[in-house]
């Protein structure tokens, strides 16, 4: 192989089995990331679909919320966990005033 460097001729011996090789781990490092994003967002985007914002008022606590979006089809933890991963909570704490997204598998019964 020979590449050509500011107008000289270099020689530069690859060994071919190391250049396969290592192409072959670049392309599915980018391939690999790229279907890994992809799944990603479309979970990501369908858990906006068909989503409600709730206004967190005094005494709200994520227990509550999960109860009120509860029909009793699932575990109120699992709500939480939801809830949680959507808005990007560190953790469990709310306050009135914070509006959160529920998730679009559940419905809030008022």
């Amino acid at each position: 192989m020979t590449i050509i460097i500011h107008g000289r001729k270099t020689r530069v011996k690859i060994n071919i089995a190391k250049f396969l090789l290592s192409m072959v781990v670049i392309f599915s490092g980018v391939f690999g990331t790229l279907s890994l994003t992809d799944k990603i967002s479309n979970s990501a985007m369908s858990a906006y679909e068909h989503s409600e914002e709730f206004v967190v008022t005094y005494g709200d606590t994520l227990w509550s919320i999960a109860s009120m979006c509860n029909d009793g089809s699932y575990d109120n933890r699992k709500i939480i966990n939801d809830i949680i991963k959507l808005n990007n909570l560190n953790n469990s704490d709310v306050s009135a005033g914070q509006v959160l997204i529920i998730p679009g598998k559940y419905n809030i019964i008022y």
